[in-house]
């Protein structure tokens, strides 16, 4: 049976090396290499997600980059999608069967090392590049260039309440994140950022109110899947941002042009995009095109 799955595994990354050839080192500068690699994911992600009928569409940054670039963000360095919940854990049954050799299905279940609690809880990533954000307390084992994919929870219409409520223990989750990384942000910034974290530096035991606040979330998750009627679209229960959408403003589904390709997205983009950004057809001044990483290499294997 091992064997089978090695043989099955093989063939995937066989046939993906033809369909998706990696591109890197042929651009002029690290930054388009590192977009190279993380075009290539998302092809790989979209071909399983086609192939098993798995919904999912650009999201956030990947999202505007395909309406105001038609690509990527040119100083963007990371990519993301959704999924709704059910779609969601479907993929990750599916990608740990097919994705290639070289790139790595990402969760705290399958990478203890993996801090979970101020990130998407999955991640898809190339394990031949290295990238290091800011403010990480601990370098991942595989700490390559990623695809976040942010499950996505369906939220009930008829109750305000649960919407509020739900904010608020996110901000507090956000909270406490906040103040854990605080020594790494003053010495990133050079800024003395302690006093941000002067309310929870007297909450005792973050860890535990963090895991707290996840093993809450999973029974949400559990509890909403069942909701057939009557909702919205949230990002995740276990996703430390809040936004709500429509069911009309995300389907149904279109493919829209992104770099080579065409990948799903939103029906209505400019709605989506707007509760995101605002003005998102603006360009932001010089001084504000920053991307997310300290250090970035793009080739480990030499």
């Amino acid at each position: 049976m091992h064997d089978k799955q090695n043989d099955h595994v093989s063939e995937q990354t066989t046939r993906f090396d033809v369909l998706f050839p990696d591109r890197r080192g042929e651009c002029d500068s690290d930054l388009k290499n590192a977009q190279q690699v993380m075009l290539r994911i998302l092809k790989i992600v979209d071909d399983i997600c086609h192939r098993h009928k798995i919904d999912y569409w650009l999201d956030g940054g990947t999202l505007l980059g395909a309406i105001r670039h038609r690509g990527f963000i040119p100083w963007d360095d990371d990519m993301d999608i959704a999924m709704p919940r059910m779609d969601y854990e479907r993929f990750l049954l599916v990608a740990a069967r097919e994705l290639p050799t070289d790139l790595f299905l990402q969760t705290a279940a399958l990478d203890p090392t993996y801090d979970a609690f101020a990130k998407p809880p999955c991640k898809i990533r190339d394990e031949n590049s290295l990238i290091v954000e800011p403010y990480h307390r601990r370098l991942s084992g595989h700490p390559g260039l990623f695809l976040d994919i942010v499950p996505v929870d369906r939220m009930h219409l008829s109750d305000p309440e649960k919407s509020a409520e739900l904010r608020m223990k996110k901000w507090y989750w956000r909270l406490c994140i906040l103040y854990n990384l605080r020594w790494e942000w003053s010495k990133n910034l050079k800024v003395n950022v302690r006093n941000i974290g002067f309310l929870a530096r007297y909450i005792v035991g973050l860890d535990f109110w963090l895991k707290r606040y996840m093993r809450k979330a999973e029974r949400r998750i559990i509890h909403n899947r069942q909701i057939t009627e009557g909702y919205r679209f949230g990002l995740g229960f276990d996703v430390p941002w809040v936004r709500f959408f429509d069911v009309e403003e995300i389907y149904p589904l279109q493919r829209i042009p992104f770099e080579d390709g065409n990948f799903l997205a939103p029906h209505n983009c400019d709605s989506v995009l707007t509760k995101y950004y605002g003005d998102y057809m603006m360009i932001p001044p010089e001084e504000k095109r920053i991307n997310h990483a300290t250090v970035l290499v793009v080739d480990r294997s030499r």
